[in-house]
């Protein structure tokens, strides 16, 4: 909601009746496209969707390092090299079999001198870039008390500052389109994705500042997919697993995330939601409110830990005063009972003041119930 000049605004969003046509394509035969992030998941099907439908020339952005391309035919044979090295130099390979033409560039994308001479090496062998697919992230997930400067930046380099490198050696050139993927996260959040989701906001507000200004740049949320991206390669808790298959059963296929696609780069819309379930459902399921106890993979059973009695009397009092609560039980979960980040940096500095131990703010995340705790003090301790 927004307040401006005495009116009032509310953000929607409506649903685009603009079905693919079959067999058509909107790219350009042997067009020029960049792709940072290229060797990931959704980066590997956008690749194999260009070969096959226009043969394009494809400059793949890759953050590791990867084998020289006179090196990919011995390489993707050799056992030495991690399955996962020649599991994409095969897809490449094959790709070039269906006339697709492949540069792979190892790259920090939020490095301007390194993105310039990727762009002008390449420009040099391929042409004029004609279109970007920024897919370039990472997402690990954390809660906000949990994450450090460290963390942050890692998440927010590919993401803020990797869109402005590109967008200043690219805003020139009068790009068929400037595609940054971002994530239905931005739109619902999600626990665990404070970083990520800031991240995928700014390209939301990106693409809306410099839309139509100089290229067509479009910021697409992108729901889960089916077998590749983010969400199908995570790891999650065995208390998640059941709602996470769950929305991956439901999520976007291969073939409908192409379809996507080839009508977003028709779109003059700064933003497009792209999911296989429509926004209400989504914001509906339960498996967006998950606790954070559930997140965390936390062992409920406070009972069954083993504790010292006196250790359990000490901690008690300072738990019920600060809580300013009485007659906790050893399974009484912190959180449940009120407590909450700031209390939880009093608790440890009390908790750690009357022991003589040096419990991290972590611990009481990872062990938050009273019971927990007093056997962590007398691990502590002894």
């Amino acid at each position: 909601i927004a307040i401006r000049e005495g009116k009032r605004y509310v953000r929607t969003f409506v649903p685009i009746e603009n079905p693919s046509q079959k067999g058509q394509t909107r790219f350009q035969a042997n067009g020029v496209y960049l792709l940072t992030g290229g060797l990931g998941g959704i980066g590997s099907v956008i690749a194999r969707h260009l070969a096959t439908t226009v043969k394009a020339k494809l400059i793949l952005v890759h953050h590791a390092s990867f084998p020289k391309k006179d090196d990919w035919d011995n390489a993707v044979k050799d056992p030495k090299v991690s399955e996962k090295v020649r599991k994409r130099l095969k897809h490449l390979l094959e790709l070039e079999e269906l006339g697709a033409e492949i540069i792979v560039w190892q790259a920090d994308v939020s490095d301007r001198q390194r993105m310039e001479e990727v762009i002008l090496l390449s420009e040099k062998r391929f042409g004029k870039i004609q279109g970007v697919m920024h897919l370039a992230g990472i997402s690990p997930p954390n809660i906000i008390q949990l994450l450090t400067q460290e963390k942050i930046q890692s998440v927010l380099a590919p993401k803020v500052m990797g869109t402005e490198v590109l967008y200043q050696l690219l805003k020139d050139h009068k790009l068929d389109f400037f595609l940054l993927f971002s994530s239905m996260t931005s739109i619902l959040g999600g626990v665990g994705s404070c970083a990520y989701s800031a991240a995928n906001h700014y390209l939301d507000a990106f693409a809306y500042h410099y839309s139509g200004e100089h290229q067509n740049i479009t910021t697409i949320n992108w729901g889960a997919w089916k077998d590749v991206g983010m969400a199908a390669e995570a790891k999650v808790a065995d208390s998640l697993k059941s709602a996470h298959q769950s929305m991956l059963d439901n999520g976007i296929s291969d073939r409908v995330g192409m379809d996507m696609l080839e009508d977003i780069v028709t779109f003059s819309k700064p933003q497009v939601l792209a999911n296989a379930v429509d926004l209400p459902t989504m914001i509906d399921r339960p498996d967006y409110t998950q606790s954070l106890e559930e997140y965390l993979n936390v062992d409920q059973k406070g009972d069954s830990v083993q504790f010292d009695p006196d250790i359990h009397e000490k901690a008690k009092a300072i738990w019920e005063l600060l809580l300013h609560v009485d007659d906790l039980k050893p399974e009484s979960n912190f959180f449940e009972c009120g407590g909450h980040s700031i209390l939880a940096t009093q608790l440890i500095n009390r908790i750690n003041k009357a022991f003589q131990v040096k419990l991290r703010l972590r611990d009481l995340f990872e062990s938050p119930t009273l019971a927990e705790m007093c056997a962590l003090i007398a691990k502590k301790s002894s």
